[in-house]
């Protein structure tokens, strides 16, 4: 049915002008996407590889052992819920009526759906050389109505999923002032990118599915490298200052008629302050800001508006047994707000971002909930 068919659709790679990507963290969504210059978690790997030299030696290996998350759009639910009414209606002219109907309703809207997952990650940070890896899988949905040229309406769907492994490893030079990273990762991809007519989706309603996959699904896969750099200048300085630069995908993560993840280059700043809070509480703080696709190397536009992440986030509380983090940013010129909740190997996070889907920062703004649950340690 196309209910499911969208919703296991993805991505951004026409009309829709999101960046496209392979993996986004509620946790660092939640502080504007800015991590470049950060460091320190599992997240290193799909942002600056050379931060897997950040992980505390202390922490022995990092293990997530399985996270899910999925993130959607404020109106999807409902668009998907009048969707699976129509689609229910037996009558063909009834059907079609009721199907422009629905695209008028929700004329000119972006919709977005995004499953993700991590399963079997593993870091470890050591004296001069850390590394890290781990599986992870993403199914995301990009879909809107328009109007057609003539009584039909128009759903636009573009789909991206993929599958595979990521890894990397880090090296500290110069006193350890200067971290060098290397990233490798294989994936397996599925893409739909198609505008369907209100008729084509009646006339093939019975066997929809099967349409799509014999007519507009393409799949490939791709291998790329990352190489990547984090400079602390001053070691010894309590903000603990430290600059991130990252190129991501060189020569493009190309998948074929599967499409690509564009090669990008991005620069980071970060501070780190040594405090320890208020009673132990309020503690940790980090704040970020990063510019990514310096290069505006991935086409779609080139306006600077999209590439600015600035974030910051403070542990509320952090002990052996539970923790709690908040955060805050601007991605993409809009506000985000992220929190962390953690008791014992179980991790629940949340967080609220906005996509601009235009062409420019403050065009389009998709307003997106993410959420996440794992089992880590």
């Amino acid at each position: 049915m196309l209910s499911i068919a969208v919703v296991t659709a993805a991505s951004a790679f026409a009309a829709n002008f999101e960046y496209p990507y392979i993996y986004k963290d509620p946790a660092v969504m939640g502080m504007g996407g800015a991590y470049t210059a950060v460091g320190g978690t599992i997240n290193s790997l799909f942002y600056n590889p050379a931060g897997l030299s950040d992980v505390k030696q202390s922490a022995g290996f990092e293990v997530t052992l399985l996270k899910l998350g999925v993130a959607a759009s404020s109106k999807t639910k409902n668009f998907y819920n009048d969707l699976q009414d129509v689609l229910d209606i037996d009558n063909d002219t009834e059907q079609l009526t009721a199907l422009n109907n629905l695209i008028l309703k929700y004329l000119g809207e972006n919709f977005h759906f995004d499953i993700e997952m991590l399963a079997l990650g593993v870091v470890k940070g050591g004296e001069t050389s850390s590394f890290g890896f781990t599986l992870v899988g993403n199914i995301q949905a990009n879909f809107a109505t328009h109007e057609g040229t003539g009584t039909d309406g128009l759903i636009e769907v573009h789909q991206h999923s993929y599958g595979g492994v990521i890894g990397g490893y880090a090296r500290k030079f110069i006193d350890d002032k200067l971290k060098i990273g290397l990233g490798a990762k294989f994936l397996y991809a599925q893409s739909v990118d198609h505008t369907f007519t209100t008729s084509e989706i009646v006339v093939n309603s019975d066997n929809l599915d099967d349409y799509i996959k014999d007519n507009y699904l393409e799949t490939g896969s791709g291998f790329s490298f990352d190489f990547d750099l984090e400079y602390d200048p001053f070691p010894d300085n309590v903000l603990h200052p430290q600059v991130g630069f990252s190129v991501l995908n060189i020569g493009d993560l190309d998948f074929g008629d599967a499409g690509k993840v564009p090669m990008s280059v991005n620069l980071g700043f970060a501070l780190k302050p040594e405090f320890e809070g208020f009673g132990g509480l309020f503690k940790e703080p980090v704040f970020a800001f990063d510019i990514v696709d310096i290069t505006r190397n991935n086409g779609i536009d080139d306006d600077w508006g999209k590439r600015i992440r600035l974030g910051a986030e403070v542990k509320v509380w952090d002990n052996k047994f539970a923790s709690w983090i908040v955060r805050t940013g601007l991605y993409e010129g809009y506000p985000t707000f992220g929190t962390d909740f953690r008791i014992g190997v179980v991790n629940l996070q949340f967080a609220t971002y906005a996509e601009e889907v235009g062409a420019y920062a403050g065009q389009d703004a998709d307003r997106r909930y993410t959420g996440a649950l794992s089992i880590e340690w």
